[in-house]
């Protein structure tokens, strides 16, 4: 065992799984240090999938050893142990790569999922430079697992959550979603919505759009829909995320802009 080796724990959690929130948290021991491993990340997100969280979180830690490279060294570590129960988590660490190069197809030419976290694994390995390795422990098997545990779920019962922007709800069918929308009370205000249907509402040209889609300011599922022109709906893709400014019209909402947004920016209005 290196004497010099940081300690490392790290989960993900989700309620509801898939779709339900979920929680990410991470926390490092030093060597020599008898105090309790400090917590170093705690994040809830808004929609997602165990999976997701538990391979997010490898992100997480390997963003810490990045940024903190320096203090590290200076404290006296040469390596981080990264320690995590997820075994799928581990196999997205170490095989990133090769999927990449089969282009993300696994076996049984299978589609590889959350490929969009697995792109950032790969761009953070190639850029922490520090000796890190990750390991299996098994869950709830010690005071550090049982901790980081209990502060992943806990993330995920935070009031404000992140969102998953890779995270893609199935899709549901037009009759489920005719049932489960309503109209949008417009009343001049911005929001950040989520798009899952735009359908014209005639043949015409120059038809106006139904759209549909969720606010994830909320902390509701509900779904609701507006109206918007043709060159507004010629800027919307499904499962994306824009900051939208409404008209002032309840019984005839309509969309007056819209701008893309990514998750730093979603983030950083959510924090």
């Amino acid at each position: 065992m290196n004497p010099y080796a940081a300690q490392m724990f790290i989960d993900g959690s989700c309620f509801k799984n898939p779709g339900g929130p979920g929680g990410i948290a991470g926390i490092l021991g030093m060597p020599d240090d008898e105090n309790e491993p400090e917590i170093i990340f705690q994040e809830g997100y808004k929609s997602t999938t165990n999976n997701r969280m538990e391979v997010l979180a490898v992100i997480w830690a390997l963003e810490f050893i990045k940024k903190n490279v320096s203090a590290l060294r200076l404290k006296g570590v040469n390596s981080i142990e990264i320690w995590s129960d997820s075994e799928t988590a581990i196999m997205c660490y170490n095989r990133a790569e090769i999927w990449r190069t089969n282009k993300w197809i696994g076996a049984y030419d299978n589609p590889i999922k959350n490929v969009d976290l697995l792109k950032r694994i790969i761009t953070l390995k190639n850029s922490v430079h520090f000796n890190r390795n990750i390991y299996h422990v098994p869950n709830k098997s010690s005071k550090a697992t049982k901790r980081v545990d209990q502060l992943a779920k806990e993330a995920a019962k935070k009031t404000m959550l992140k969102c998953d922007f890779g995270y893609i709800k199935p899709v549901v069918s037009r009759s489920n979603v005719e049932g489960a929308t309503e109209l949008f009370n417009a009343t001049g205000q911005r929001a950040i919505i989520r798009i899952f249907e735009h359908t014209p509402i005639s043949r015409r040209k120059d038809s106006l759009f139904k759209i549909k889609f969720e606010i994830l300011s909320e902390e509701t599922n509900e779904k609701y829909c507006a109206y918007a022109s043709n060159e507004i709906n010629s800027r919307l893709d499904r499962w994306h995320y824009y900051d939208t400014q409404f008209n002032s019209e309840p019984k005839n909402p309509r969309i007056e802009s819209v701008n893309e947004v990514d998750e730093k920016e979603f983030n950083a209005q959510c924090d």
